[in-house]
Parts: structure tokens; sequence; C-alpha cells
């Protein structure tokens, strides 16, 4: 299945005897994402002035709540933390982690290397 670029919707339905490998779901629910364009949005119709209202109170909360961070809690986050744990931190983080750990930043995997460079591909 191919994703291109674009617009899509993630509809979920419950997991049921009909759902395509229902083992390989995990949970009560399956996701998928539908193509959609420009038309079908505009179909949805436009926000009431009650939801601009909401949208505009979260925008506000959100915006209030970002002030308070960088007055109250980001500097003392900045003096807190230093360069080197900033680059422990960011190299800890799981998703890098699954990639290095079997690169050549890892030091465990020299002898990996080692027996690579020694193996040889029958003809």
């Amino acid at each position: 299945m191919c994703c291109r670029p674009g617009l899509y919707e993630a509809t979920f339905e419950a997991k049921g005897t009909e759902t395509t490998h229902a083992d390989l779901a995990v949970g009560n629910w399956v996701m998928r994402c539908e193509a959609r364009t420009l038309d079908d949005i505009r179909a949805m119709g436009g926000n009431s002035p009650e939801d601009e209202r909401r949208f505009a109170a979260a925008k506000r909360v959100s915006e209030l709540n970002l002030a308070a961070y960088q007055k109250f809690v980001q500097p003392w986050v900045k003096n807190m933390v230093t360069p080197t744990m900033a680059e422990w931190a960011r190299n800890m983080h799981p998703l890098r982690l699954q990639y290095e750990a079997f690169s050549s930043q890892n030091p465990w995997m020299s002898a990996t290397k080692s027996v690579a460079e020694k193996a040889t591909i029958p003809s």
C-alpha cells in the first residue's frame, strides 16, 4: 500500500470477525487512512461561531501557558541543563537509539564488524 503526499482522514472501526488480519491489530479498534480532497473538506462545512470562540479560547490558553513556561520554567531549565546533558538526552531518545544500537557508534559492534569483514558470500 502506497501513501502519496496529500490529505487523509483517519477513520476508526471496531475490530470484528470481518476485519482482515484481525490478529495483527492490537486493541479493539482498527485505524485506516482514506484519501480526501479539498472538496471533501469543503463539503463538511465551516465552523460555527461557537466553534470559532472555542478555538480562540484554546489558542489563548496555549499562548498563556507558553508565556508562563518561558518566564518561569525555561530559565531554570537552561541553567540546570548543560550542553553535555542535552546531547546525552538526544542520544538516548528511543527513536535514535534503535538506529545507533547497531551502528559503529556502539563499541560492542566492533566484533560484529570484524566478523562481517571476514564473511564470504558463497558463489
